[in-house]
């Protein structure tokens, strides 16, 4: 819903105008006048983390859904791209806490339980990727994914063939270092 300010939901309509029309770059500068006018404006946020994401710039989009999801933390829709975009950053770490939160709310959401798994794979988190792609196949019901649900279990006997994530190397004993 808008702020109780007509200015602000004409301002909303123009940029949504602009989104639809393909003006992105236009809408991205009315949401963020808007969000300098009314920057708990959570609505806005989000349309501003949308087109940023349309546009490709994952470092605005990031923080976008970061602030509209500090204002909306209910709204499935935001958790679901923040962790899309932490994992297209590849800051692994943080979309994997993202994706959980979201999958704690939707555990039967098949395009997390895969986002998930990808993350868990490039952090070499192995055995739970593995899960995470074994889990995405079960839950694919799309006629259209048989592709995808036998890529998932493919990348899932390989993880678990791999075996777990191998412990980091410790360091040398204090008395060998220089």
């Amino acid at each position: 819903s808008f702020p109780n300010d007509q200015t602000i939901e004409n301002t909303m309509n123009a940029a949504m105008l602009m989104m639809e029309r393909g003006h992105l770059r236009s809408a991205e500068r009315i949401f963020s006048r808007i969000i300098e006018r009314a920057p708990e404006f959570a609505e806005a946020w989000t349309d501003l983390a949308n087109t940023y994401l349309s546009t490709k710039d994952l470092l605005n989009a990031e923080e976008a859904f970061v602030n509209a999801n500090r204002l909306q933390p209910s709204n499935m829709a935001v958790a679901y791209n923040l962790a899309y975009v932490l994992r297209k950053l590849e800051k692994y770490d943080r979309a994997i806490k993202a994706y959980g939160a979201y999958i704690a709310e939707r555990p039967d959401d098949a395009d997390a339980q895969y986002g998930l798994a990808e993350a868990l794979r490039a952090n070499q988190e192995n055995l739970r990727a593995a899960a995470a792609y074994r889990r995405y196949a079960s839950l694919e019901k799309r006629k259209d994914r048989g592709k995808w649900r036998q890529k998932a279990l493919s990348f899932a006997e390989e993880l678990e063939t791999a075996g777990a994530k191998k412990p980091k190397a410790e360091a040398p004993p204090a008395s060998a270092r220089p």
